[in-house]
């Protein structure tokens, strides 16, 4: 991954009844970034889908618009661009809400 630092790296691993899940999102510095008012949101994805399927890359753009409504604390966030750029999913632990769940700690 190229330039800017890492700004978040989520995954959520869970050991209740000897399942683990696991979802990466990975949003870089650049990756975020403002539009002029009254642009709205855009999204795009550079992920590859031999490291993130797309239909996880479909749940990841349903969720960033969803979180970007609730925004952080309460506050709707708009006029943005964000460019989901890599991300990782496990063949058999990995269920699509676990990227409903990552996405929004990813991009706040």
């Amino acid at each position: 991954m190229g330039g800017g630092a890492l700004l978040a790296r989520v995954f959520r691993v869970e050991h209740d009844r000897g399942l683990g899940k696991l979802a990466h999102v990975r949003v870089f510095s650049g990756s975020i970034e403002p539009l002029p008012r009254g642009s709205g949101l855009v999204y795009e994805s550079k992920a590859s889908p031999a490291r993130l399927l797309y239909r996880y890359q479909n749940h990841v753009e349903t969720a960033v618009p969803e979180a970007l409504q609730q925004g952080l604390h309460g506050w709707e966030v708009t006029d943005l661009k964000v460019t989901l750029l890599d991300g990782e999913h496990h063949h058999v632990h990995t269920h699509p809400l676990d990227f409903f769940v990552c996405t929004p700690m990813a991009i706040m």
